[in-house]
C-alpha cells in the first residue's frame, strides 16, 4: 500500500512538471511585446517602469531619451507592426514639452526582437515649478499581445511591463550626498554658488564623499566671510533674503 502511494505521488509530481512546462511553452510561444527596461532586465534590481529626467544640472535646451520595445520569442523573417500610444493622462504636451513620432508606424524589423524610439524632451519655463510626465502604453494589435503585463522587482514592487513613464522637471533637486551639517539647508541659490566657487557640479555632488562635502562647506563659508568683510560689505543672500550660511561643522 505504501509503495503504491509513493508511485502515485511520483506520477502526480511528474504530471505537475509537465503541466507547468506546457504552460511556459504556451506563454513563450505567443507574440508579446513589452518595454525592455521593465521586462528585459535579468537583474530584478534594474527593472523599472519610470524614469526621472532633470534639466537642472545641465545647460541644454533639450534632451533625447530612448524607449526600447522588445518581443518575447525568437526573431522572424518579416517586419511586424506594433502599437504604442501616448496615455491621455500625460501632463506633458506633445509639440510643446516633447517631440515624438506619434503618426509613425512602429515596427519590429525582420530578424530582430526590439525597436528603439527616440523621444526629444524640450526644456520649457514651466518645468521650473512643476514636474511633467509622459506616459506611453503598449496596446495589443493583430501582431502582438501584451500578456507580459507586470513583474516584481527586487524590492517586491510591481513594475509594469507595458506602461512606461517619464517624469520631467527643471527643478533642481537636492544632491543625494548633501549633508546639512556641512552645507546647511539646501537651496538652489546656494547649490549654484557652491558649484561656482568649488568647481563642482550638482551631478558630482550626488556621489561626493563626506570629506568633500565638508571641504565644500568650509570653502564656501570662507568665501561668504570674505565677501562680508569687504568694504563696503558684500553680504551674499540666500533665497529667503537672509545671509547665506553653511552648516554648523563648516563654521
Amino acid at each position: 500500500m505504501k509503495k503504491l502511494l509513493y508511485q502515485l505521488s511520483a506520477l502526480l509530481f511528474v504530471g505537475s512538471l509537465i503541466s507547468c512546462e506546457k504552460g511556459l511553452m504556451t506563454y513563450e510561444g505567443e507574440n508579446n511585446i513589452y518595454f525592455a527596461e521593465a521586462g528585459g532586465a535579468i537583474d530584478t534590481r534594474l527593472a523599472k517602469d519610470s524614469t526621472a529626467v532633470s534639466f537642472a544640472p545641465v545647460i541644454n535646451t533639450d534632451s533625447v531619451v530612448k524607449v526600447v520595445v522588445s518581443t518575447v520569442g525568437a526573431p522572424v523573417s518579416y517586419d511586424r507592426e506594433y502599437k504604442l500610444e501616448i496615455d491621455p493622462s500625460s501632463t506633458a504636451l506633445l509639440g510643446t514639452h516633447f517631440e515624438f513620432p506619434a503618426d509613425k508606424k512602429f515596427v519590429i524589423k525582420k530578424n530582430v526582437i526590439n525597436d528603439t524610439i527616440p523621444v526629444r524632451l524640450i526644456r520649457t519655463p514651466d518645468m521650473l515649478n512643476k514636474e511633467l510626465n509622459i506616459i506611453f502604453n503598449l496596446v495589443p494589435n493583430e501582431n502582438f499581445n501584451t500578456l507580459f503585463k507586470q513583474r516584481l522587482n527586487s524590492s517586491k514592487k510591481v513594475v509594469s511591463c507595458i506602461t512606461k513613464k517619464f517624469m520631467v522637471t527643471d527643478a533642481l533637486l537636492k544632491p543625494k550626498a548633501w549633508n546639512v551639517n556641512f552645507l546647511g539647508n539646501f537651496t538652489r541659490t546656494k547649490l549654484f554658488l557652491v558649484c561656482q566657487i568649488c568647481g563642482t557640479t550638482p551631478l558630482y555632488m550626488d556621489t561626493m564623499s563626506p570629506g568633500e562635502g565638508l571641504f565644500y562647506g568650509r570653502f564656501t563659508q570662507r568665501y561668504l566671510n570674505e565677501q562680508k568683510a569687504k568694504v563696503p560689505s558684500n553680504i551674499i543672500l540666500d533665497e529667503d533674503g537672509t545671509a547665506m550660511k553653511m552648516g554648523n561643522n563648516a563654521q
